[in-house]
């Protein structure tokens, strides 16, 4: 699973029938994560749920929310395979 930094997360402007009860663990969270996250303590975990046209559509314990990718990561990328995908 690989680290997605956004440079800007679009949170909701309301609450959405899609926003239900999320714990990091429903989203995959294990003790792993968490001791990465450790030197981040400012950033708020999210899974991929689907990438779209330069923007990702994430979910976290917030619900969901719209992430997007920096562009020198996208320009540094050599394939998609070095791009976030569903699960990260």
């Amino acid at each position: 699973m690989a680290t997605l930094f956004v440079t800007d997360i679009l949170l909701p402007d309301n609450t959405s029938s899609r926003q239900t009860e999320l714990s990091p663990a429903r989203l995959g969270w294990r003790e792993f994560f968490a001791e990465q996250a450790a030197a981040f303590p400012d950033l708020l975990p999210a899974r991929v749920i689907r990438p779209d046209a330069g923007r990702y559509h994430l979910l976290s314990e917030r619900g969901e929310l719209t992430g997007i990718l920096p562009g020198k990561t996208r320009l540094d990328a050599s394939s998609r395979a070095d791009l976030p995908t569903v699960g990260d």
